[in-house]
């Protein structure tokens, strides 16, 4: 479903984090690109994963219902369109962020819901963080149409997504990044 050149894009930035390619774990590790402060990389990353997150939730999915023009479905707008796999980015766009939240325990390594739970004297926001991705997840799975057959036909389905990203948003922009300490920044798309 991907093109080649979304998979030499995806294949370049993989490379630019491991040791063998660019190394820049290590560089964000050592918050060389943010002051030297690790609290500047943590600002830089919990920032970009708001920013994806509402741009997800405002071009992927409220341009394609029309939220933008006053309700008139605009699915020709949406990410893959012409190919028909709008959602299958979408979930793909949201399992990133996912695991740029929750890296992968079996391998032992800690993601920044480790880090809440540390700071907090229970799991509370990372379980509420884990449950709105399943939230997100399940809307996306209930629609077994196309995203712009969808906007048209199964609005609420597609309004579901919507709304659990948007639910997302609040819980990365408010909740963990006041318990992070975070200085969150505006976006052009965060309608600030």
């Amino acid at each position: 479903h991907f093109q080649a050149d979304e998979v030499i894009e995806a294949t370049r930035l993989r490379d630019f984090w491991l040791p063998e390619g660019g190394d820049y774990t290590s560089r964000f590790v050592a918050a060389e690109d943010a002051s030297g402060s690790v609290k500047d990389s943590l600002n830089v990353l919990v920032n970009e994963l708001i920013a994806n997150l509402e741009q997800l939730a405002k071009d992927e999915l409220g341009v394609p219902l029309g939220n933008d023009n006053g309700g008139e479905p605009q699915p020709e707008l949406a990410q893959g369109y012409l190919s028909g796999n709008s959602l299958e980015l979408t979930r793909s766009k949201l399992e990133g962020i996912q695991l740029a939240l929750y890296n992968n325990q079996a391998d032992g390594q800690l993601g920044l819901d480790d880090y809440l739970n540390f700071l907090m004297a229970d799991d509370q926001l990372a379980t509420q963080l884990a449950d709105g991705f399943a939230a997100a997840f399940e809307a996306i799975d209930v629609i077994d149409i196309s995203l712009a057959q969808a906007v048209y036909d199964e609005p609420a389905k597609v309004e579901a997504v919507y709304d659990a990203v948007r639910d997302l948003v609040v819980l990365t922009k408010v909740d963990m990044a006041n318990q992070l300490g975070i200085t969150v920044t505006f976006s052009d798309s965060d309608g600030d």
